[in-house]
């Protein structure tokens, strides 16, 4: 019998494995696709980290922990037989805004909470707007593809991994819970549901206030020998456009943070046609990045599992103590694996809730 068994092994599960995997418990963790896989939300090369963090100060605090993880996280993969590059890239972040901006007033105010180090200048863009522009020289961004490679292979000595395989039920049984899948029945103390989009699918014992949105991530080759060195994120009257810096080919990736198309089931077939948001993107790079050609090289879909209030959602399933379901990322989680992991591990071990998370609790 497994100690603890996590259904879902994209950044949150993988993240959890790896927390678990210190803990001397025995675990197994399984998923219906080859970690790494593109899905879901936890693929597209790059994932955007920050500490002055707009969406509330009370992440702030779990922030601090991920930062922590996720470097020592990258000295543990640098050791590892398997490893290709490492995870946190620390180049910066520039953020532009209006000076109502509710971005802008929330990065402010995340500082100023929790005495965070930034720089705020003037900025006047060539349409005569003006607001403030905030330079972050924490902030960065994760390789995402060896973000899950690394949690996994430094895991693998102390969780057994279940992969292309459905689990088709879980049953809270007597003294254990019984988990069937495609291929094998497992018996475990403890489950941890990180199961993304799927989710609201997926747990049965109450409703999971989730909606489910594919957006779209492109990346444009430059027209001369641009070189971007930071992270950059522009909240415009359309929405909050982010990007990073080249990657190995050169490329700029850059997105337009929405809710983009609703879906009833994370299976519905990925697009092959740019979205929606493409000619929205393409009059931002030509006013904001004019050395870059605006027919992206590529495009990748992601998809979005969102709670009503973009908070995360992290529970016991109606109080049993035995279930834990981490859930409702809202298109910002992935920077939090590594602390999420930890947090699971308090309330595996400890079965209750870490008073960093206690306002992350399922809401109606």
């Amino acid at each position: 019998m497994y100690d603890v068994t996590i259904i879902g092994c994209g950044i949150m599960g993988a993240s959890c494995a790896w927390r678990l995997s210190k803990s001397g418990l025995k675990v197994a963790a399984i998923d219906q696709f080859q970690m790494g896989h593109s899905h879901g939300s936890s693929h597209g090369q790059t994932r955007m980290i920050r500490q002055a963090y707009f969406e509330h100060p009370n992440y702030v605090p779990l922030l601090m922990k991920a930062y922590s993880l996720w470097d020592e996280l990258d000295k543990e993969w640098a050791n590892h037989q398997h490893f290709q590059r490492k995870i946190f890239h620390k180049v910066g972040l520039w953020v532009y805004g209006a000076n109502d901006s509710s971005i802008i007033e929330g990065i402010q105010r995340s500082a100023t909470e929790h005495q965070l180090p930034i720089q705020i200048s003037p900025w006047h863009d060539s349409s005569s707007n003006e607001g403030l522009k905030i330079f972050e020289a924490n902030a960065g961004f994760l390789d995402t593809e060896q973000a899950i490679a690394g949690l996994k292979q430094c895991s693998l000595n102390n969780v057994d991994f279940f992969e292309q395989e459905e689990v088709l039920s879980y049953k809270q049984l007597e003294f254990s819970i019984e988990v069937k899948t495609s291929k094998r029945t497992f018996f475990t103390k403890k489950i941890v549901i990180t199961t993304g989009s799927w989710t609201k699918h997926f747990i049965k014992e109450r409703p999971i206030p989730l909606k489910i949105y594919r957006n779209y991530l492109y990346w444009f080759k430059p027209t001369t020998n641009f070189q971007l060195k930071n992270c950059f994120g522009y909240h415009l009257d359309e929405g909050f456009f982010y990007g990073f810096p080249n990657d190995q080919e050169g490329f700029i990736k850059i997105a337009l943070h929405l809710r983009g198309d609703e879906l009833n089931h994370p299976c519905e077939k990925e697009s092959k046609l740019p979205g929606r948001d493409l000619p929205i993107l393409q009059n931002f790079i030509s006013k904001y990045f004019p050395e870059l050609n605006p027919k992206p090289v590529h495009f990748a879909n992601c998809i979005y599992e969102m709670s009503p209030d973009e908070h995360f959602m992290i529970d016991f399933i109606n109080g049993n103590t035995n279930m834990i379901a981490a859930c409702g990322f809202s298109g910002h989680g992935f920077k939090f694996g590594p602390a999420i992991g930890d947090l699971v591990y308090e309330m595996a071990t400890k079965e209750q809730i870490p008073d960093l998370a206690r306002f992350l609790k399922f809401r109606s």
